[in-house]
């Protein structure tokens, strides 16, 4: 359990998941992963996409950016701008790892329930 408002988190997860999926090709592989690390969860989405250039993630979390001109993938370049105002409310950042054709991590962290 965390720390967090679970309507807002579900949204992050949704737009996150949903970009993994649609940038992975159908025999690729998304996977969520959840890590324990002192008092906060890790929580990764990785993919096996096309990733994202290097010269492109400075602006990926701006709203009605679009990575990939080129390609017939549908969308208005808000999700990523909606799951940094959700980091941003929770005061938590999230951190892209891509390389081109290696896929891509978005990687956050929230705070661990502790028992008292």
């Amino acid at each position: 359990m965390v720390y967090a408002d679970i309507g807002l988190v579900e949204r992050a997860l949704q737009n996150l998941i949903e970009n993994a999926i649609k940038y992975t090709e159908p025999k690729g592989k998304v996977t969520l992963s959840l890590i324990k690390m002192g008092k906060q969860i890790e929580i990764n989405i990785t993919d096996t996409g096309n990733g994202i250039p290097v010269s492109d993630q400075p602006f990926i979390f701006d709203r009605y950016k679009q990575v990939d001109s080129t390609t017939k993938k549908q969308g208005l370049g808000l999700g990523l701008a909606i799951v940094k105002k959700i980091m941003d409310l929770h005061d938590t950042t999230i951190v892209v790892l891509s390389k081109p054709y290696e896929g891509s991590s978005f990687i956050f962290k929230l705070p661990a329930y502790q028992l008292q």
